[in-house]
């Protein structure tokens, strides 16, 4: 399955948080993070390394990173 766009699902637990990408190609990606500053950092940082990241999200990443505040 190709697809114009890659697909997360986030799922948020006390201590963790799992994620999973479905990328263009519909290859499956999972990877687990810290729920903390440190993790959210780390699933940042591996999107970025997936090219996950889509310019049409970056609104959405703005207001929930201005929102923390």
């Amino acid at each position: 399955m190709n697809s114009s766009v890659a697909v997360l699902g986030i799922d948020v637990a006390k201590l963790k948080f799992d994620v999973c990408l479905i990328n263009r190609s519909g290859k499956l990606k999972h990877k687990i993070f810290s729920n903390s500053e440190s993790g959210f950092e780390q699933l940042v940082r591996w999107l970025e390394s997936q090219k996950a990241r889509e310019p049409h999200t970056e609104n959405l990443s703005q207001h929930l990173h201005r929102s923390r505040k």
